[in-house]
């Protein structure tokens, strides 16, 4: 009788865990980076781009030329990046972030991240 309950305690014991690393497993487990262009016709691009939350965003300032760009929003500023320089942000929350480089919003450099589940 005693080896039953240690067998069924055990067997309750690993189902539960189980049970627990699954509910905590996200649905997007592996991290992805993107990179997204700033480019001289003064765009990113993609200009629109959809990841998953926990995903990075990276920008590259592929202008030539001494072009400056920056990535800013209410979340994060890059600061004036020039050619050949990247900036790197994790995106750890669900929604839609809209961004623009200081020097060229006027001129329609603007994008948008929309992070997924």
């Amino acid at each position: 009788m005693r080896g039953k309950l240690s067998m069924l305690a055990a067997s309750t014991l690993l189902a539960v865990s189980l049970l627990a690393g699954g509910a905590a497993q996200p649905a997007h487990a592996t991290v992805v980076t993107k990179v997204v262009k700033m480019t001289n016709t003064l765009r990113f691009m993609p200009m629109t781009i959809t990841i998953h939350k926990g995903d990075r965003i990276k920008w590259k300032n592929v202008s030539t030329g001494g072009l400056q760009h920056t990535t800013t929003s209410r979340h994060w500023n890059s600061g004036a990046l020039s050619p050949g320089q990247t900036f790197v942000h994790t995106f750890r929350t669900i929604g839609t972030f809209r961004y623009h480089c200081t020097f060229h919003s006027a001129e329609g450099m603007t994008g948008k991240i929309i992070v997924a589940p």
